[in-house]
Parts: structure tokens; sequence; C-alpha cells
């Protein structure tokens, strides 16, 4: 059908014809040629054209042509568009798997096989972050003269697989979705999979309603995308690394002798392809930034908490956040959505996340609250978010004054809020632990002290550790690690107070002590009531990483120091002892698949050496060295107790970041 120059076509209802941004946005298009006034004043020329058949789809195998404007098509042949090269067969597992390799930076898309052909016209669109008033485009932004409602298009996606397995169309029965998981999953149907991902992947996350459920649509059902296909590789690494050694699952013949920790680093090693074609096709949003912190929590749980791979994942993970806006979400709105309270999680939990690795490996914070919009997350429960915004709206009048649910309930959201409060007096110790000259009196010290424990008093009663002075609570499990878990926390940054206190020259060496015995024994529980705790087994590494080897190192130095009748506090030796052997336990029950089963063996021996140490003290007879300076006044050591070389030494005085890290010892 030929094109007028004056006037457009018609339709088969007898009305003009509109142009194709027009008709795709459902908007009143002028129906003038060549160039509609609408996409002239959006600066949209080069997209406006007129299909003569834009609802038609073209049949199975046949080349796929975008139409344009005959006066605007060049007829040599250097403007034709490239088929996509097939990548090598001998680095290709499957027949749709891209060869990752081999991308060249100029057109990434065009080398994946089995990629649709993507008209030049139609670019992938990214959407823009929330700039800041000194952002190089924020004139342009806050005039929407960057704006072509390219961020405002609905766009349909087809699922060719028959009913989807996830979004509300999903089906609701396991045994349908085992039935249509369990068909020969050929290559061929695997690659259409693939085709359906990339066209989702190419267009933008589109604004999110306000219905929780329908939120849920734009990425999952119809609509699936790389990142939340990552999500459920990292979920299902996670599972794997919860499971017992011995669970059957590990020795099925589908499982070729991967023991759990190999099976949840298969399922993160999946999660990083789907980041890699976020990454290639430029995507980046809040649940992309999700999947990015999830695989950063499994690699930990597979690798342990100190390799340099795990702080540039967590750079990246900070950078992307930022870039796409997180730190700046709405503050003034009142208005409650699923989506918006997801932004905040997702944030809040990498801002805590940050706070971790400062306090490790003794490095300033990347992400300060001077610099985001951190509000805390809604005590609500998952399920009431994907309510009717009538029952949404509902639940939230019933929460208290700052966000607390009135209940008593503990829900996930529920502890996060209380790392939240707590990290954020983290934070403060951290910038003046390596702050470079920065002046600090005793008085400022106490201070600090005391907010931290006005912060943790100010959480609410359900999650409190202790019920009336220091009498824990009868709780078990989740209920009982939650509770621990807040109060360690408090106890670490009081310990990291005096810490700080202790090097500045103050002294708080009692009060020091009195904590990391607290510390200590608090780590301890969580071996001594394991029965109630065999869910969290995944968990403990980490507690011994965190917790207990810096309140372990406080006391075996106190030991040392009081072997030699050089003490200066006050403690009982026996019940230091019986706490470090109990903890020495706890190091040996660590497993081989945990990520930081080797930090917990090169301690236990360390730990082990020195109550072996204190109580068979070397002869006067033997040959004595002493220790200088900042050591461990003039302690005597027998030189053939390997675990106390110096070394070993320096990092039970080095025990804290306030020196370096004090991870650095292994």
């Amino acid at each position: 059908m030929p094109l007028s120059d004056s006037v457009s076509g018609s339709r088969r209802n007898g009305k003009q014809q509109a142009c194709e941004p027009c008709r795709k946005l459902k908007v009143a298009c002028d129906h003038t040629m060549p160039h509609c006034g609408r996409c002239v004043r959006k600066q949209k020329a080069a997209m406006c054209i007129y299909h003569p058949a834009p609802m038609t789809r073209a049949r199975p195998g046949a080349a796929q042509s975008s139409v344009q404007n005959p006066e605007r098509i060049p007829t040599h042949s250097s403007n034709k568009v490239n088929e996509p090269s097939q990548p090598s067969q001998g680095r290709m597992a499957t027949a749709f798997r891209p060869d990752l390799n081999h991308i060249p930076q100029q057109s990434p898309i065009a080398q994946i096989s089995r990629l649709p052909t993507v008209d030049k016209t139609q670019a992938v669109n990214v959407r823009r972050a929330p700039e800041t008033p000194n952002c190089f485009s924020s004139v342009f932004t806050e005039n929407d003269l960057l704006d072509n409602n390219e961020e405002h298009q609905t766009y349909q996606s087809p699922w060719p697989f028959g009913e989807p397995l996830l979004g509300r169309e999903g089906p609701s029965t396991p045994t349908a979705r085992m039935n249509q998981l369990s068909v020969p999953r050929t290559s061929e149907k695997l690659s259409l999979i693939a085709e359906t991902l990339f066209k989702n992947e190419e267009k933008p996350l589109p604004p999110a309603p306000d219905d929780g459920m329908e939120w849920l649509d734009t990425f999952t059902g119809l609509s699936l995308r790389f990142e939340m296909l990552g999500m459920l590789f990292c979920f299902f690494g996670m599972v794997y690394h919860s499971l017992p050694d011995s669970d059957h699952r590990f020795r099925i013949p589908e499982n070729p002798g991967w023991d759990r920790r190999q099976s949840s680093w298969r399922m993160k090693e999946c999660a990083d392809i789907c980041l890699k074609m976020c990454k290639i096709l430029e995507t980046n949003n809040e649940i992309s930034v999700a999947l990015m912190l999830c695989n950063l929590i499994l690699e930990s749980h597979c690798t342990g908490d100190e390799s340099l791979q795990i702080r540039r994942r967590h750079a990246d993970t900070i950078v992307s956040a930022l870039a796409a806006g997180l730190h700046r979400l709405d503050c003034g709105t009142n208005k409650v959505t699923a989506a918006l309270e997801y932004k905040r999680r997702v944030i809040s939990a990498i801002y805590c996340t940050d706070k971790n690795e400062s306090s490790m490996n003794g490095i300033p914070v990347s992400l300060s609250q001077n610099f985001v919009h951190l509000q805390l997350p809604l005590d609500l429960p998952e399920e009431a978010l994907f309510q009717p915004q009538e029952d949404l709206a509902r639940a939230v009048s019933q929460l208290d004054s700052n966000g607390w649910n009135r209940n008593g309930e503990i829900y996930f959201v529920t502890i996060h809020r209380g790392i939240q409060v707590l990290s954020r007096y983290l934070e403060k110790i951290i910038e003046i632990a390596l702050t470079v000259d920065l002046d600090i009196s005793p008085q400022q010290i106490d201070d600090l002290y005391s907010q931290c424990q006005l912060a943790y008093d100010s959480l609410p009663p359900q999650i409190h550790y202790y019920d009336y002075g220091t009498t824990p609570k009868e709780s078990t499990g989740r209920t009982l690690l939650d509770q621990a878990y807040l109060m360690l926390i408090n106890l670490q940054n009081k310990f990291l107070i005096d810490r700080v206190a202790t090097a500045r020259g103050f002294a708080n060496d009692q009060r020091l002590l009195d904590t990391a015995m607290e510390m200590l024994e608090l780590s301890n529980m969580y071996w001594i009531k394991r029965d109630q705790l065999t869910a969290f087994y995944n968990s403990f590494d980490w507690i011994v990483t965190c917790y207990g080897i810096p309140s372990s190192g406080v006391v075996c130095v106190e030991l040392l120091k009081q072997a030699k009748g050089q003490g200066g506090v006050r403690f009982s030796r026996s019940d230091a002892i019986q706490r470090l052997t109990i903890f020495i336990r706890f190091l040996e029950w660590i497993r081989p698949t945990d990520g930081n089963y080797l930090l917990a063996r090169r301690l236990k021996t360390v730990v082990k050496r020195v109550v072996e140490h204190v109580l068979d003290p070397p002869q006067e007879s033997q040959p004595e060295q002493y220790l200088t300076e900042n050591n461990i006044d003039t302690f005597p050591f027998d030189p053939m107790l390997v675990p106390l070389d110096a070394d070993t030494v320096d990092w039970l005085n080095t025990i804290d970041w306030t020196q370096g890290s004090w991870m650095g010892f292994n």
C-alpha cells in the first residue's frame, strides 16, 4: 500500500492510520506526513514511520525487517542489518548458550546465538536514575528536555510455553508446576526460552504500578527477565547451602558428586551468567541490584568473608544501587506500595552489609547515611504488601508512629529494622576510628557508648534477648537466632567503641573485657543450643568470624597477662578458660563445607595453644623471650609453641580493625 506524501493511509475501520510511536503509546496522532507533529515536538522524527500493516505477524522462519519511510530508506547495501553470527561450538554447552568470551564491544547483542534481530530504530532503553542538582544532565532532566516517553511505554511479551510458572497467571498447585517442568527440555525449547528472555530484557523495566501483584507481573510470568531468573538461582543456592552435609539430595545420580558448597557454587555461577546478560544489555534496576546483593551473600557463604573478590562484588553492588537511584527514594510521599517498600528494603540491606564489610576489614564505609535517603522499611509481613491497596492502607494504619507493628510479632523485616537502627551507630564508630587526625575526648566516647545502648533499648521488647536484667528469654528456633543476633550487634558496637578508646590511650580495659566476655558467651550459645537451631547451621561460621574471633582475642590477651601477674583488670580466670574451651569446641564443629572453615581451623589452633599455655605454663628454666612495646607487656612464651609466634602475638594485639584488618592473620 503506497504511502501518500501528505495523507496517511486508512485502517480497516476507515480511520486514518497513526504513526508507530503514537500507536504503541495509544495517544492521538495528527497523521501529518512524513512526520506527525507530536513526534517532531518530542524530537522523535527518526522513529516516526507509518507501517502499512502494523498488527500483522511475520511467517515462521521469515526474515524480520523494519518498515521505514520510503523517503528515508538508503538504497545501498552498506546499511543492511547484519545477521547474528554463530558462537564457537567448542564453547557452547547448549544451543542457546552465548559465547561470553567472544563478544565484541561494539555490538554485544548481535553476537548472541538465536537472538532476534533488533531494529536499529528501536534502541535498547535504559531507565535513568533520579538525578541530583549537581549532576551533569540535571538541567535537561529538570526541564523534560530528555523525556521521550520511552519509560512510559507498555510492552506485551508472549510466553510461548502455555501457562507460565511465575506471576499471577502461574499454576497454584505443585503438581501442575512439576508436570510442566518435567517435560523433555530439548535444545530447541531452551533456545525459545532464551529468545523470550532476551526480548523481555531489551525493554526497560516499566514504571511500577501501585498494586503489588501487578508489580510482580512486570518482571515475572509473561515478562520474566534475566535478573529475576538469577534471583531464583540464588535462592536455589541458599537452599543447597542450608542443607546438612548428609542430605540425600547430594547423592542422587543427577548430582555429579557435588557437596553442599559445590552445589551452591554451581547455582552462583548460573546467577553470574544472568548478571552477565544484564550487563551486556545495560540493565540496571532495583531487581538487578537485589540480584547482585544476593549473589554477593551466596559467594560469601561458599568462599568465606576474607577474599578480595567479595570486596569487589560489594563495591559493584553499591555503584549499581547508586546508578539505579536507590539512594534518592521519595521521602515526601505518604503512599505505600509494594515496589517502594521493596526498594527501601534493598537499599537498607546494602547499607547494613556495607557496615559489616567496613567493620571486618578496617576500611571506610562506602555508603554513608549522609548521602542516602535512608528510611526504615515498614514493619509489615511480606504478604501484606501484595494485598489490595485498601487492605494495605489498613495494615499501615495499625502500625505505631515509628513504623513498628503493635501485635508483638517478629517478621523478617522486624529484625532488619533493628539491624539498620544499630548499623547507623556502627557507622559513627567507624568514622571516629578511621578519620585521620581526629581529636576525641573520653566524654565523647562515653556519650557514643550511651547512645548505642539507648538505641538498642528503643527496639521493641519482643526482639530483645534478655527478659529482665541478664536473664535470657526462653526462646527457640528463629526467634532465638534473631534475638541473639541483635544483641551481638549491640555488644559489637560497644566492644568497638572501647577498642577505639583503648587505642587512643583512654582507660577502658575493664569495660572492654566485660563486653568481650559477654560477647564470647553469647557466641557460644549458638553452639550450646545447636539442637534448637538445626535449620540455621549455615550461619554459624559467620557468627564465629564476626563476633567470636574479636572477643576471644581480647580474652586470650588478658589471660596471658594474668598468667604473668601483670593483669590490671578483674575477671574470673576459670570462667574465661571455660568460655574459651567451649569456643574451641565450636570452632572444631565448623564444617569443611562452610565458607570460613579455614579461618576457624587456624583460630582453633591459636586459642587452644593459649589455653594450654595458661593451664600449663613453661618452667622458669626454659628460654624466655619478652614482648615489648604494644605487645603483651613482658610476657614470656615458649618458642616451641608454634601458635605463639610473632605473627600470632601480633594478631592478639591487633584483634580488631583499629590497627588494620584482624582477618589478615590467616
